[in-house]
C-alpha cells in the first residue's frame, strides 16, 4: 500500500515537472514571438521616419533651389539706392535708373513710388519712368503712370508730372486710354490740373 501511494506520488510529481516545462516552453516561444514582432514593428518604423528623413531633406532642397533661383535674377544697379531710406538715395537711385533706361529697375521704381512721399523723389521717379518708356518696349511703365495720372488723391504737382509723362509715352494702343484719362482730369477743381489736361487732350486729338 505504502509503495503504491509512492508510485502515485511519483507520478504527480512528474506530471506537474512536465505540465512546467510545457508552460514555461510556450512562454519562450510567446515571448520569442513577441520579440519579432517588437522587432519588425521598430524595423518598420525606421524605415519610415528614413523614408521621411529622405522626403523631407527632398523639400528642403526644392526650397533652397527656389530660393538661388530668385536671388539670381538679375538686380538693376540702380537698386541698392532705390531700396535705400535716405531720400538723397532714392533720388540718385530714379537718376541712374532713368539715364541708363535700366527696366531691371521698374519694380523698385514703382514700389518707391507708392510708398514715397517726398516730391523731389516722385519728380525724379516720373521721369526715369518716362525715360525709360521711351524705348517702347515697356507696356508696364506705360500702363503705370496711366494708373497714377489717374489717381486723384496723388498730390497735384505729382500728378502734372504723371500727366505730362503718360503723354510722353504714349503709342497707339495706349492713346485713347490716355485721352479718357486726360478727360476726367480736365473736371479736376486744380486749375492748373484742368488746363493742362485740356490743352493736352487738344494735342492729342488733333494728331
Amino acid at each position: 500500500m505504502i509503495r503504491k501511494n509512492f508510485f502515485l506520488h511519483l507520478l504527480c510529481v512528474l506530471t506537474l515537472v512536465l505540465f512546467s516545462t510545457s508552460v514555461f516552453a510556450n512562454s519562450d516561444v510567446n515571448m520569442t514571438d513577441e520579440s519579432a514582432q517588437v522587432q519588425d514593428q521598430s524595423s518598420d518604423d525606421q524605415s519610415a521616419e528614413d523614408q521621411n528623413s529622405v522626403d523631407q531633406s527632398a523639400d528642403n532642397d526644392e526650397a533652397t533651389k527656389a530660393t538661388e533661383t530668385v536671388e539670381s535674377k538679375p538686380e538693376s544697379k540702380c537698386s541698392a539706392d532705390l531700396r535705400s531710406d535716405s531720400v538723397t538715395d532714392q533720388v540718385n537711385g530714379a537718376k541712374c535708373a532713368g539715364q541708363n533706361k535700366d527696366s531691371k529697375a521698374i519694380a523698385d521704381l514703382l514700389n518707391l513710388l507708392q510708398n514715397q512721399d517726398n516730391p523731389t523723389v516722385a519728380t525724379e521717379v516720373f521721369i526715369a519712368l518716362a525715360q525709360i518708356g521711351e524705348t517702347g518696349e515697356n507696356d508696364e511703365v506705360t500702363n503705370a503712370v496711366i494708373n497714377l495720372a489717374a489717381n486723384e488723391s496723388l498730390k497735384p504737382a505729382d500728378r502734372y508730372i504723371a500727366i505730362a509723362a503718360m503723354v510722353a509715352l504714349r503709342t497707339d494702343s495706349t492713346k485713347q486710354q490716355i485721352i479718357d484719362t486726360l478727360s476726367n482730369a480736365e473736371q479736376s477743381d486744380d486749375t492748373l490740373l484742368s488746363d493742362l489736361a485740356a490743352k493736352l487732350k487738344a494735342l492729342l486729338e488733333k494728331g
